[in-house]
Formats: structure tokens, C-alpha cells, sequence
């Protein structure tokens, strides 16, 4: 490294112009009021009450079958639940955190606007492969020869086939939901922890500790939900 780029650095360490010059985003800006994560935009041109109205009907039917098949299901799926609004008020508490100085939001910028980016290159490429995936796990198990405890109990090969296929998207889906929210939170969870380390190191721990469980707990309650939808 030479001089003048080493002096060039430590100006721009100590707040000076240096040698870093702002490229332009690739992608929107995550704090930009004309951004809209994709995961939203899906649903912004549903009426919210037509969401919330089929949720509590999925909800129920789901419910009343797990309620005649074993109460148990029924126990679970409502843990589950309650996992969720608990991770809801995870959520809100660290969000209420403040972000500290305005370089510090700069730089936060940048690295949620990085994420954001990754994560559309990777699902885009994730939900391909699961698609040509689903392909190939139907038509092995369409040509598979069925045991006889599934011929006793009526369970041909094109049901046994389709029941896979939907297993596999549905924990596709619950996969690519728990990542997509856990890294929307982390993302805005970092910036939060440096501006309280300023002040405490037991606050900013207790904001990274509370922002990783909300990830833990959405993780394991689609996990949760899902294995039990496919047992109904």
C-alpha cells in the first residue's frame, strides 16, 4: 500500500473526503418510501379484511379437523400461535429502539439495501430449483412401486405422490418465509444494537438477544405448524 492511498484512507477514517466516493444503489433503498418488500407487495392490492377474514377460516378448519383427528394437534397449533404474537412483540420492542446518529443510519442503509439484494438473488434462484425439485420427487413417486401396507390402506401412488410434492413446497414456503422475515429484522436490528452499546452493553445485548429470538422463534413455530398440518 502506498502513501498517499494510506493517507487517503486515514482521512476518510477521521470524517475527511479521502478516497471513497458513494456509488449508485443497485437496488432501492429499504428505507425509501417507494420501496415495498416483495413479500408485501403480493397482498397490497387485497383487502385486509378478505386476508384476515380466510386466515381465520384456514385457522378454523384447520383447528376443527386437528380437533376431531387428536387434541393434541389442537394444543400445539395453539402454542404455535401464541409463539408468533409473542414474536410480534419481540419485534415492535426492538424496532422502538432508536438508530442512533445519522452516519451510523448511512451505513445501515447500505448494508440492509446489500441484504435485500442477496436475498432476491437467492430466492429467485431457490424457488426454480424447488420448482424443477417438485418435478422430479412427482414423477419418482408416480413410477415407484407401492408397498402393500399403502395398497391395504388405499393410498395409491398418484396420491402418495402428490401428498410428497405438497409436503416439499409447503416446507419450502415456511422455510422461505421464517429467512425472509428473520433477515428483515436483523437487518434493522444491528444498527440498534451499536447505537445502545454506545450507552450500555447490557442494553445492546438484551436488543440482540431479543431480535435473534424473534428469528428462533418464527423458525421453529413454521417448523412446528407445518409438520402438523401435513399429520391432519
Amino acid at each position: 500500500m502506498n502513501s498517499s492511498h494510506a493517507v487517503a484512507m486515514d482521512d476518510d477514517m477521521e470524517n475527511g473526503k479521502g478516497s471513497y466516493q458513494e456509488r449508485p444503489r443497485t437496488f432501492p433503498s429499504m428505507r425509501s418510501k417507494s420501496y415495498v418488500p416483495w413479500i408485501f407487495r403480493i397482498f397490497m392490492g387485497i383487502n385486509p379484511r378478505i386476508v384476515f377474514v380466510l386466515l381465520l377460516l384456514v385457522l378454523g378448519a384447520v383447528f376443527y379437523i386437528g380437533a376431531s383427528s387428536s387434541p393434541i394437534i389442537v394444543f400445539v397449533l395453539s402454542i404455535c400461535i401464541i409463539s408468533f404474537f409473542f414474536s410480534i412483540y419481540l419485534t415492535k420492542w426492538v424496532l422502538a429502539k432508536d438508530e442512533g446518529p445519522p452516519e451510523m443510519v448511512q451505513i445501515s442503509d447500505a448494508i440492509r439495501d446489500g441484504a435485500e439484494g442477496f436475498f432476491r438473488t437467492q430466492y429467485g434462484t431457490i424457488s426454480k430449483m424447488a420448482i424443477l425439485l417438485a418435478l422430479v420427487i412427482l414423477s419418482i413417486y408416480l413410477f415407484r412401486t407401492t408397498t402393500p401396507q399403502q395398497e391395504s390402506s388405499g393410498l395409491g401412488r398418484s396420491t402418495s405422490a402428490y401428498i410428497t410434492v405438497a409436503a416439499f413446497l409447503l416446507g419450502a414456503l415456511c422455510s422461505g418465509i421464517a429467512g425472509y422475515v428473520g433477515m428483515w429484522v436483523s437487518v434493522r436490528a444491528n444498527v440498534r444494537v451499536s447505537s445502545a452499546a454506545r450507552r450500555s452493553a447490557r442494553e445492546a445485548l438484551q436488543i440482540a438477544v431479543r431480535a435473534g429470538g424473534f428469528s428462533a422463534i418464527v423458525v421453529v413455530g413454521m417448523a412446528v405448524i407445518g409438520h402438523n398440518d401435513m399429520a391432519i
